[in-house]
């Protein structure tokens, strides 16, 4: 069974070009970034060419702070897709797995909460679109058991999986648990869950599993969080 590391960044909220400097930060070779990198696609792209250039691989999965303009989500998907498309070495997670040696890589955005700034229709969207990324999630890890050539899985979501790694310090989650997923994944290879959405951060085992998040948020200095997995 191989065993591989990952840096795990999230939430940088990028709002310049300039505000990410990432030449001598990398631990890894790979890269997961589960969500939040910028509400600007300029930023975000020229982000995601920085990263692509510092590592052999980036997995990159979108969160709220992309979709500013909830009511265009649709098309927003679309220019992030053909951004990460530019880059040979960077994988959009939005319903694509990705393997690497015998692990596999599924991403959701999750969408953790509705918020109270947003109208009864956008509200809708998100509720939505939570339920379409749990309803992937589920029929994925139920797919990829019986699939010979995966010994692990990774999940990465913009979304705290499970009400008990909120510690009082963000908003709540809806009724949809992420991590009720798990109960498709009936041969335990979920070893790995890595999250943003929490602004505090996490690295604990539960239920044999282990759960991790590095948010920046508004951190002067932030460096990546290296994961054995």
């Amino acid at each position: 069974m191989s065993r591989i590391s990952v840096d795990i960044i999230s939430d940088l909220n990028l709002k310049s070009r300039d505000e990410l400097q990432w030449g001598n930060k990398p631990t890894s070779l790979l890269c997961v970034i589960a969500g939040g990198l910028s509400s600007d696609l300029q930023i975000l792209e020229q982000a995601i060419e920085q990263l692509a250039t510092v590592y052999k691989g980036v997995f990159y999965i979108d969160g709220h702070t992309e979709h500013t303009n909830i009511l265009d989500y649709e098309n927003t998907i679309v220019a992030i897709s053909k951004i990460c498309s530019r880059f040979s070495n960077v994988v959009y997670l939005y319903q694509h797995v990705v393997v690497f040696q015998d692990i596999a890589f599924v991403g959701i955005n999750g969408w953790n909460s509705t918020n109270e700034n947003y109208s009864t229709e956008e509200n809708d969207i998100v509720i939505d679109q939570q339920l379409q990324d749990l309803a992937y999630l589920s029929n994925t890890l139920l797919h990829l058991q019986s699939n010979n050539e995966v010994r692990k899985i990774v999940v990465v979501s913009s979304c705290v999986p499970d009400q008990c790694f909120l510690y009082n310090n963000g908003a709540g989650i809806t009724k949809f648990e992420p991590a009720m997923t798990l109960l498709y994944d009936e041969k335990n290879l979920v070893k790995t869950w890595l999250f943003s959405g929490s602004q505090i951060m996490i690295d604990v085992t539960h239920n044999q599993r282990r759960f991790v998040n590095n948010p920046r948020c508004s951190k002067d200095f932030y460096w990546p969080k290296r994961v054995e997995i």
